[in-house]
């Protein structure tokens, strides 16, 4: 699939319109990511901001481990402190 395509779907499935969180879900995010790493790169790439709560999310994903954290989470906390 196009990279950037990846982008759009995964972008899709975590955030919620003002109505409700219709168009995807947050298991759909979790599993691009997981299966697309790269995914993280390129949302940073386009500037997506970082804020210190999305840097503490990671943070716990790496201690508390769940069937919702990315298989890939180190390498994406490591991408998150590199463009603080």
């Amino acid at each position: 699939m196009n990279p950037l395509a990846l982008v759009n779907e995964f972008i899709v499935a975590a955030t919620a319109p003002r109505g409700a969180h219709a168009s995807g879900t947050l298991e759909e995010a979790d599993a691009i990511l997981a299966a697309h790493p790269g995914v993280a790169r390129l949302l940073l790439d386009l500037g997506v901001p970082v804020s210190d709560d999305v840097v503490a999310l990671a943070e716990r994903a790496l201690t508390e481990g769940s069937d919702f954290t990315p298989h890939h989470s180190r390498e994406i906390l490591d991408l998150l402190h590199g463009v603080r």
